[in-house]
């Protein structure tokens, strides 16, 4: 305890503002594992990500003063909380593109911002970054996994129900190790070495397997061009990881030589021979022949761009090609020169386009509702279609093609995706709530005039659509919870075995929910006493169904809290999409 407690005081001496976050992303780690839905637990999650790299670089304002680096700091971690808070109103809305794409491309250009040192520091920071992650992330690993076996012991040697304390005491730990991290990176250690891990990673697989991915492009750019073929989609993704694994290698190369060679009688004259081989040399200069490539990679991308519109991962794409285009054509001018190669310049470059891509008009995802609703905005005027969504089916009736048909319902279902009902708005009006849920596309076409020719007329395809909710307590017996999720189309066909286990998991059918294990259904609880007549109300019964086995046997518990029905004119009704809690007793 004596020296846990020093470790604690010496972390808040030094690093005051890493250790509250630190700590906050920890208690909210830990807070997630007992109460998942808690929001507030998630945004200092995501908080603690972004803020604790920039509150390490902010140490490099130390010159200004002792107290300028806790200040910035704490503001921007201040900042960050208070931004993730207003971007993430529910749990519910991490994975939503318009809160899910900005974040991550801020976690990119914020772990990067330590690297943004111009001149030699920036060679010994790269050299002590490899060294210190090596070390200390072996480390950890080492006593994650000690936690996760000792926590393994007490649960099926004892009977212990200590799941959830094995989390916490692995979160402890961790958040433990990252604050050791962190201080050992602040170090300035002018004799610091690259790893011999790295080194050789860099110069017996990076380098090689850069110049034979540049190798491979340029045959095949040559190969395309000979035969007059459109490119594949492929190359642009591939010569954006070519690029990345180039210039990585390219710096842990710079770094390696720019070590002391030092002045000793027994020095070695030439200590870094290795670097007269042909793919180190390739390496060096392979900015040349990216910029090269990148046109036709570029075209690919445009091609797929005008065929189905933007998205937020083809916006990503195109702005790491604008990235590699520029340190391309700076890398280029310096070898040319015989000047030395990029080194923070390529972080700084990655940190802009990361940050035009997240925020901003030119953000991928407000690229890609732009481009999603002119599409739809012009499927729907060639189609003769009205923009005002009716409250139900109108009589009038616009067949479309198979290949019309869907890709209007495709960018419509994207549309709602990235953006829910704003951006559906920016196309209809009327009636949208129907339009803004990405499973009801084909009832929002029809509310618009629109439907599959090919479909034919359906009296199903007319009907009504109600969100039932469970409210106050389920009672269960205690076992393993797992958060269930589902959806489906109207008038799918049931879910089917598949094989090799390709889609296990659960999957939703009309009347029941069905647990797939290796492509087979092993275990399924019944909704039918859920679909009742529209006349009982809309709430759910706070009763859980039994998750039954293929012999009779109940292996766990289901409880709904929320279900999506269709109702549709003639026929039975139909559960569209589900949320809940799945309690194992057993596994099936």
């Amino acid at each position: 305890m004596s020296r846990w407690s020093a470790f604690v005081r010496g972390a808040w001496r030094r690093l005051p503002v890493e250790t509250v976050i630190v700590a906050a992303a920890a208690v909210g780690a830990s807070g997630l594992v007992h109460w998942p839905r808690e929001v507030w637990f998630l945004r200092l999650v995501l908080a603690g990500v972004i803020a604790t790299p920039l509150a390490l670089a902010a140490h490099r304002l130390d010159r200004l003063g002792s107290r300028a680096p806790v200040i910035a700091g704490g503001i921007a971690a201040a900042g960050v909380l208070a931004a993730v808070s207003a971007g993430l109103p529910a749990v519910r809305a991490f994975d939503d593109p318009v809160f899910a794409w900005p974040y991550g491309l801020s976690v990119v250009a914020a772990m990067l911002v330590p690297f943004v040192v111009p001149g030699p520091a920036f060679a010994r920071f790269v050299r002590r970054f490899f060294e210190q992650t090596t070390t200390w992330g072996i480390l950890c690993g080492g006593a994650l996994a000690a936690v996760g076996v000792v926590t393994f012991a007490l649960v099926r040697l004892f009977d212990l129900r200590v799941e959830d304390l094995g989390v916490d005491a692995a979160i402890a730990v961790g958040a433990g190790f990252v604050l050791v991290y962190l201080d050992r990176l602040l170090a300035d250690d002018a004799g610091g070495r690259m790893p011999e891990l790295w080194r050789r990673l860099a110069t017996m697989i990076g380098a090689p397997f850069v110049s034979v991915m540049l190798a491979i492009l340029v045959i095949y750019e040559a190969f395309v061009r000979v035969r007059s073929e459109l490119p594949r989609n492929v190359l642009s993704p591939l010569i954006i990881a070519a690029g990345l694994v180039g210039f990585v290698s390219t710096l842990i190369i710079s770094s390696v030589l720019a070590e002391d060679r030092g002045t000793g009688v027994l020095a070695p004259a030439d200590p870094h021979r290795w670097a007269r081989r042909w793919s180190v040399r390739l390496t060096r200069a392979f900015p040349v022949i990216l910029l090269a490539l990148l046109p036709m990679a570029g075209w690919a991308l445009w091609l797929r761009v005008g065929q189905h519109g933007v998205t937020p991962f083809r916006a990503v794409r195109g702005m790491g090609l604008l990235c590699l285009t520029c340190l391309g054509a700076i890398g280029t001018l310096r070898w040319a020169r015989g000047w030395a190669a990029l080194t923070w310049e390529v972080p700084a470059a990655v940190i802009a386009f990361a940050l035009v891509a997240a925020f901003g008009p030119l953000s991928a995802v407000e690229l890609s509702i732009r481009s999603q609703a002119h599409a739809v905005a012009r499927l729907l005027d060639t189609a003769g279609a009205g923009r005002v969504v009716a409250g139900d089916v109108p009589a009038q009736r616009i067949e479309l093609g198979r290949e019309r048909y869907d890709a209007l319902r495709g960018a419509m279902r994207t549309l709602a995706e990235l953006g829910g009902q704003p951006a559906v708005e920016r196309v209809v009006r009327g009636a949208t709530a129907v339009c803004a849920e990405r499973w009801e596309t084909t009832a929002c076409l029809e509310r618009l005039g629109v439907h599959d020719a090919e479909r034919g007329r359906d009296a199903s395809s007319s009907g009504e659509l109600a969100e039932l909710e469970a409210h106050g307590r389920f009672a269960t017996a205690a076992g393993y919870v797992e958060r269930v999720e589902l959806a489906r189309q109207r008038d799918e066909a049931d879910p089917r075995p598949a094989d090799g286990g390709a889609r296990d998991g659960f999957r939703l059918a009309p009347d029941r929910v069905v647990m797939f294990v290796d492509g087979a259904p092993v275990a399924e609880a019944s909704l039918a006493a859920l679909l009742s007549p529209r006349e009982t109300g809309l709430s759910l019964p706070v009763a859980t169904r039994p998750l039954v086995r293929a012999d009779g046997a109940i292996a766990g518990e289901l409880a709904v809290t929320q279900l999506r029905v269709w109702w549709p004119v003639a026929g039975a009704p139909q559960a569209i999409g589900l949320t809940g809690i799945a309690i194992w007793h057993r596994w099936p």
